[in-house]
């Protein structure tokens, strides 16, 4: 006979319909109000034929003998259980007593037409086909054959056991009968995945777990127990695998497939959130591998069965031994999507490269390129972020060249860049890029179109030779100078930003200054000596070998010299310039298009001009602050090439240091520059380009092109760090004279403390707040703020026109009940100006305050 397992046969359940069933048989026993399940059995509440009437049975004394003999009436039965619960019937009740191998119930110890019983007693039963071998064990509605509802076979069915007493003792016996060797665990109030009711055969289990089957162990007896039915049903686990084991499922070969982990014993899937290399390569060190990883994500998954996830958001360093020992969202905590979403690894023995080597990638000569790393046996990128020519010699000087060297940021990436590092900082001397510090490996928050780059250069020292260092570009850097057969530094204490030993050295270069004035810039003093010579040159000098030198004491000298040489293309044959097509330029400095090409992004309008076709608005490397109220506060602009533009705002390099560095190029107190954040509308957007960014300054320049910076020229300003309208920098150097704290109010101007114009400081500057508006519960806030009698708070009439300090605030609402000004909504000024609101707070009875225009007048009584 098959037997039906787990809760499939609840399928094939259909209901029994007895009404109107002739009672002509004496004796013929029916089932009423219940169910037959095919090949399982039949259930329902017992009725018999009794002169020719249907009489209901008794439930005093109605046990397993008296359910045998009404289910051998009903057919070939192997087992039957009494119960109860099918309700109540009609007509006459019987009372009967059974050996059990009655051929009827007739045939039994009866007692017929009892008038000591209720129909509310109707008896029922239940009548099993053979399930199963006597004592047998298995488990069901587990997701794996090793765990699950603990079922045991007597008289041919199988029943449940109650988990009275239940612990890992008896687990033990379970798994041992099972065949199973891994560590067992016992499960107390195993959930039913079924809506049939169980039938317990075994309560107050007690192994003391060298039994070899869990009949052998005591127990209550079959059948006996007073468990609430699908409540305290007992489970196990019988381990199938070690704890914290990792394994590959569902692969195409045995070296990659879909990562599994064992807690408690059994297997379970790996969610792919967050899933990288590094995790990858915890999993396939664990499992013996030495080379190579892969992480792969939404690996496919070659089972019907649902998945269980252990593991999501698991962020590895990727030096843990084990993947337990990584961070993880908790034991068995996830959000993953069952089928889709699973961690999956490709490994192998094999090394791509050797830990910590660089090489670069995607260049268009050896010498230049997407900078990448060997970490972990892979090449990986890294990221632009504060990316300068100090990171790039340490490259070079790594890959074996002894020139110069230019950093090359924001390059295109693949589709499958992997970056291994981010916001690199080195200080130069470094043997290895590794050296430098940087956020942890595979700790990054770059795009693909962010990987940082290099151009390396070999220069042989001929004497007298000079060449640029440290620049993000051939055309600009610190001056080296060969002499006797050493590259040195030059000071640069007595050149200036109009010296002609700057245009000497980039017509050494082979520049053409013509086009535009070549300028002192610091690019810091670098690795090399300083020259024990000063250098002059004439302004008929062309060689920079020709410049005249005297001894100098190189430890008077304040810093190495640098330059920017303002390269056009075409002179220099820096870039091919085939792709100028009139309106636009493409190489790093332009392209002539027809004629000159404006150096800042844009072609010349007029092919007629010659030279310069813009006009210099300003000096460049000047900043001003735009905007404000006042010259000390505002937008951040500076001069590139004689044209003002903005600063990028990029995310990471703004901070206090650059700050300090603007307001003391600015000539102000650098004690008190600061950055704003939080109402940088104020000063509105600027409509004006970008001309230079990823600023980085330590706070000891004297200007802002002193600072680390990409190369000047157009740049694109990423909205995916910032919103469209914080792009622009604001900075703000305040006087400490003048100084307040941002949000405090007084009164200004009136005979007494109590009586003025209503001022708000922004900006460490005091400032105005417009009369249009402005009623009594305004009043009273600020009268509060002040510590006067809030309730005394009146507006003064006859606002006043502030003549002497800026107005900072529009139009006021406060409700009143307010602790702070500050807390009550307003709007800017308007554009064409205001009126401001004076207060009275709290004035004697003797005294009235009259305001007229500015003045404010005492009325004596």
């Amino acid at each position: 006979m098959q037997v039906l397992r787990g809760i499939s046969f609840l399928l094939l359940v259909q209901i029994v319909v007895v009404t109107g069933q002739e009672c002509s048989e004496e004796g013929v026993v029916r089932l009423a109000d219940g169910v037959n399940v095919d090949g399982v059995g039949v259930y329902g509440r017992v009725e018999i034929c009794i002169n020719q009437q249907w009489g209901t049975v008794c439930d005093d004394g109605w046990d397993v003998a008296e359910a045998r003999v009404a289910c051998s009436q009903l057919g070939d039965f192997d087992f039957a259980n009494p119960f109860t619960e099918y309700g109540g019937g009609s007509g006459r009740i019987h009372s009967f007593s059974c050996a059990g191998n009655e051929n009827g119930l007739l045939n039994c110890s009866s007692d017929l037409d009892v008038d000591y019983c209720y129909h509310f007693k109707d008896v029922g039963v239940r009548c099993y086909y053979a399930q199963c071998n006597e004592t047998d064990v298995r488990l069901v509605d587990g997701r794996t054959p090793n765990y699950g509802r603990v079922e045991i076979c007597f008289v041919g069915g199988w029943g449940s056991v109650c988990n009275d007493g239940w612990d890992e003792r008896d687990a033990e016996v379970v798994c041992r009968q099972l065949g199973c060797d891994g560590r067992p665990i016992a499960l107390i109030n195993y959930p039913v995945l079924s809506n049939y009711p169980l039938q317990y055969h075994l309560d107050d289990v007690e192994c003391s777990g060298s039994e070899d089957m869990l009949s052998d162990c005591a127990h209550g007896g079959i059948g006996v127990h007073d468990c609430m039915e699908m409540a305290e049903v007992a489970g196990v686990i019988c381990s199938e695998c070690n704890e914290t084991d990792v394994r590959l499922v569902d692969g195409v070969t045995s070296d990659d497939g879909r990562v599994e982990i064992c807690f408690s014993g059994l297997w379970g899937s790996v969610c792919d959130d967050s899933w990288d290399y590094r995790d990858a390569r915890v999993v396939c060190q664990q499992l013996g591998y030495n080379g190579t990883s892969v992480a792969l994500s939404s690996h496919r998954v070659l089972t019907d069965e649902s998945l269980f996830y252990y593991l999501d958001d698991v962020d590895c360093r990727g030096n843990e031994n084990l993947l337990s020992q990584c961070e993880h969202g908790g034991v068995g905590i996830h959000n993953c999507g069952v089928g889709h979403q699973e961690a999956g690894v490709i490994c192998s023995n094999a090394v791509e490269c050797n830990e910590t080597d660089v090489r670069l990638v995607a260049g268009t000569t050896p010498y230049d390129g997407l900078v990448e790393i060997c970490l972990y046996g892979l090449w990986g990128s890294v990221c632009d972020t504060r990316w300068d020519y100090r990171d790039a010699g340490v490259v070079c000087r790594q890959l074996g060249y002894d020139g110069p060297s230019y950093p090359l940021l924001s390059h295109d990436g693949s589709s499958e860049l992997r970056y291994h590092l981010d916001d690199v900082h080195c200080e130069g001397t470094e043997s290895s890029l590794s050296d430098c510090s940087h956020r942890g490996i595979g700790v990054h928050y770059c795009y693909l179109y962010e990987p940082a780059g290099v151009v390396c250069t070999n220069v042989t020292c001929i004497e007298g030779a000079v060449h640029l260092v440290g620049g993000d570009d051939v055309s600009r850097g610190r001056v080296a100078y060969c002499y006797n057969g050493t590259w040195y530094s030059v000071c640069a204490s007595d050149w200036d930003t109009t010296g002609e030993e700057a245009r000497v050295v980039c017509e050494t270069l082979g520049y053409d200054t013509s086009y535009y004035a070549s300028v002192v810039v610091n690019y810091g003093r670098g690795t090399d000596p300083i020259l024990p010579l000063s250098i002059e040159c004439g302004s008929g000098t062309s060689a920079f070998s020709d410049c005249s030198t005297a001894e100098l004491d190189v430890s008077q000298c304040s810093h190495a010299a640098g330059v920017d040489c303002f390269a056009i293309c075409t002179t220099v044959g820096l870039t091919d310039c085939s792709q100028c097509n009139g309106e636009s330029c493409t190489s790093h400095y332009g392209c002539r298009c027809g004629s000159d090409c404006f150096f800042y992004g844009k072609c010349c309008p007029d092919i007629s001009v010659t030279k310069n076709c813009f006009v210099e608005e300003c000096e460049h490397g000047a900043v001003r602050l735009v905007g404000g109220l006042t010259d000390s506060t505002g937008r951040l602009e500076l001069c590139a090439l004689g044209v003002w533009g903005k600063v990028c705002n990029a995310f990471g390099y703004w901070g206090p240091d650059t700050a300090r560095v603007v307001c003391r190029q600015l000539g102000f107190s650098e004690d008190g520059a600061y950055i704003l954040k939080d109402d940088i509308e104020r000063f509105g957007t600027s409509d004006k380009d970008a001309v230079i960014g990823k600023v980085h300054c330590i706070g000891t320049e004297s200007r802002l092109l002193e600072c680390s910076h990409s190369s000047i020229g157009f740049h694109y300003c990423s909205p995916y760090y910032f919103d469209y309208d914080e792009l622009d920098i604001v900075i703000s150097c305040y006087d400490e004279v003048r100084g307040c704290e941002d949000g405090e109010v007084r009164l200004d101007g009136g005979f007494t403390s109590s009586t003025g114009r209503m001022e708000v400081c922004m900006d460490r500057r005091w400032g105005g707040v417009c009369s249009d508006g402005f009623n009594v519960k305004d009043a009273r806030v600020v009268c509060s703020e002040l510590d006067f009698n809030p309730g005394d708070g009146a507006i003064i009439e006859g606002p006043v026109t502030l003549e002497a300090s800026p107005v900072f605030v529009g139009s006021v609402t406060c409700t009143g009940s307010e602790q702070s000004f500050s807390e009550c909504s307003h709007d800017r000024p308007p554009s064409g100006g205001c009126s401001v609101a004076a207060i009275s707070c709290g004035m004697s009875s003797s005294m009235h305050t009259h305001v007229s225009g500015s003045l404010m007048t005492p009325i004596l009584p």
